[in-house]
């Protein structure tokens, strides 16, 4: 699985981390690809924000994507998809 860091914006004890999954044949669960990033985030866990790249592209901005309720929220068993973008929620 290829992971591509987007970006990590910082607010008090909580973080977002955002990944953007490249091809891959290989599915994983959410705590599992975050841990190819780095441990304490696997550790760490709350909910993955996940949008696909498409819906991503079509409405231009994650604020776009929670308004019209592309943006879901899953958890420590979701499989990472192909083209998905993530938010993961920590605390460590």
């Amino acid at each position: 699985m290829k992971i591509c860091i987007v970006g990590l914006p910082f607010s008090g004890k909580s973080a977002l981390f955002s990944a953007l999954t490249g091809a891959s044949t290989e599915m994983a669960v959410a705590t599992r690809a975050v841990g190819v990033i780095h441990s304490d985030i696997e550790r760490g866990f709350i909910r993955a924000e996940v949008i696909s790249f498409e819906h991503f592209v079509g409405r231009g901005d994650i604020a776009q994507c929670r308004t019209d309720g592309t943006l879901r929220l899953e958890g420590k068993a979701y499989s990472v998809r192909d083209g998905d973008i993530i938010n993961f929620r920590f605390a460590v």
